[in-house]
């Protein structure tokens, strides 16, 4: 005969799960994203909307500013339960699935429309990586175009040698690319990037125009070199164990405002982007004219360095095909 305490653990393991998913649902997310910034702006009013139409059922609390660590450590406190979404860049979506970093090979993808010609025809794809790995995407978002600013003008790569250039710690790509210019760059997670540059530990940075400006970062440049490197890109995902706490109207919901809000983010972020090179040059910071032949052969040769380490040769050259067709 099944005893009274069995009975009511056995009770206990069924009702619970049904009572957590009755209550509201929480999801903590951070970014890199400063406070005050056009990111974060967006971010905190779809919050506020989804709070609003779930009538309180779903909350979303965001921590910006690298507050809770670089985007290596977020994915590893998404991973252990101790976060549950984060807006991230190429870096954070390449901890968890590598071959994303392909839109982000130097020089590949050169404009904004051949980037959303690329994410839309291989997105299936690129969520599928994702899902497998227990994350859901609920939106693209953009960093803006990437470009090499410093105290000493940097015209080819060659120059980087001397440069003392920062390269984040976490991103092979730009890794690569140093590697193959013969430079040897300060590896740094992003929060401790100003006060190196502050230092002097680190002299050049690479980043888009907005980014520099909301992290304060090009209060250290003389120089910002007129070569694209990469248009920066970044995502919102959370992880499938908090997304399957949703109810079906609640997933809905929380996708049609993000979907709204990703696509606002956009055009503002490339709208702000065009503003922030010209408040570089209002703020003193010369546009040097690069050697492009020489970066454009060292695009090249860093794409193919990436062939097997990053992303296999087959997405190189289906991203290739699409973004000629842009």
């Amino acid at each position: 005969m099944i005893r009274r305490t069995t009975i009511a653990f056995i009770l206990a393991c069924f009702l619970a799960p049904v009572a957590m998913a009755d209550g509201p649902i929480v999801i903590k997310m951070a970014t890199l994203a400063p406070e005050k910034s056009a990111w974060m702006r967006v971010f905190r009013a779809a919050a506020k909307e989804i709070e609003k139409k779930s009538e309180g059922q779903v909350k979303i609390r965001i921590y910006g500013g690298g507050s809770r660590g670089d985007e290596k450590v977020v994915i590893r406190k998404m991973k252990s339960g101790q976060l549950h979404g984060a807006a991230i860049t190429s870096v954070g979506l390449a901890q968890i699935a590598k071959e994303v970093l392909v839109l982000q090979a130097p020089g590949l993808i050169q404009n904004y429309k051949q980037l959303d010609h690329v994410r839309s025809k291989l997105r299936a794809r690129f969520e599928k990586k994702l899902a497998d790995a227990g994350f859901v995407l609920l939106g693209w978002g953009d960093v803006g175009y990437t470009y090499m600013m410093s105290n000493t003008p940097i015209k080819s790569p060659s120059d980087l040698k001397q440069a003392k250039p920062w390269v984040w710690s976490s991103d092979p790509v730009m890794a690569a690319l140093y590697k193959e210019a013969g430079a040897t760059p300060t590896p740094l997670p992003v929060p401790e990037v100003l006060q190196n540059l502050t230092t002097g530990v680190i002299e050049a940075f690479y980043g888009s125009p907005l980014a520099a400006i909301a992290l304060q970062w090009f209060s250290h440049a003389k120089y910002i070199t007129n070569q694209k490197i990469t248009v920066g890109i970044g995502a919102t995902v959370v992880t499938k164990s908090v997304w399957d706490k949703a109810t079906p109207e609640q997933k809905k919901l929380i996708q049609e405002v993000n979907a709204k809000y990703h696509g606002l983010l956009k055009k503002k972020i490339r709208k702000d982007n065009n503003k922030a090179v010209k408040t570089l040059k209002k703020r003193g910071i010369e546009i040097v004219t690069p050697n492009a032949a020489a970066w454009q052969s060292l695009f090249k040769r860093v794409q193919e360095k990436l062939v097997g380490k990053v992303y296999p040769r087959e997405l190189l050259d289906t991203v290739r095909k699409l973004a000629a067709q842009k």
